[in-house]
């Protein structure tokens, strides 16, 4: 097989970059074991959720089923949801998959896809510029496709992190403001 020598190019680039990525990714899993949250308010609510805040590759997220009828059911709440719902859910930081209830298949990525693209629709809401999502369509079928979303999952957990130590410091310099 002849490869033309750009692309021969490209896979050995991200090829000599995977053993990097892989150890900053490992290097910045968080939280570094589940947490227990549990939260009481009105029943049916989004937060009325008995569930975890847990790291993506562990063994019990909250399960969703999907019903034919494109109807959501926790099962950990015993309550139906909308989509709202469920966007609700990951911002709290609660581990989730949704299961089709006829097939059993996991529908998670989709779903969590529509939440985007609902969210991307309103005029006021949007997150990924057009220049992102031309540039995101373009990697598909490209050589660089195996690497580009675990580059994405490093730089959004790098992104992460300094907004959170920006958030410490903003903290601490209003309180030493405060004490002065």
């Amino acid at each position: 097989m002849k490869l033309p020598r750009r692309n021969f190019l490209h896979l050995a680039a991200g090829a000599a970059a995977l053993p990097a990525i892989s150890r900053i990714a490992r290097a910045q899993a968080y939280p570094a074991r589940p947490v227990r949250i549990i939260v009481s308010s009105a029943a049916g609510s989004a937060m009325g959720v008995h569930g975890r805040l847990q790291r993506p590759d562990c063994e019990n997220p909250v399960i969703i089923k999907k019903y034919p009828d494109r109807r959501l059911y926790n099962t950990a709440t015993h309550t139906f949801m909308t989509l709202d719902d469920l966007a609700d859910l990951v911002r709290q930081g609660i581990e989730l998959t949704i299961h089709e209830t006829k097939s059993g298949k996991d529908i998670t990525r989709s779903v969590l896809l529509h939440i985007i693209l609902e969210r991307e629709s309103k005029v006021d809401q949007n997150l990924l510029p057009t220049a992102f999502l031309r540039q995101l369509i373009r990697f598909y079928g490209h050589s660089m496709q195996m690497i580009v979303p675990v580059f994405l999952d490093v730089s959004l957990r790098f992104f992460i992190r300094e907004q959170e130590k920006l958030r410490h410091q903003a903290i601490s310099a209003s309180s030493q403001e405060t004490e002065m």
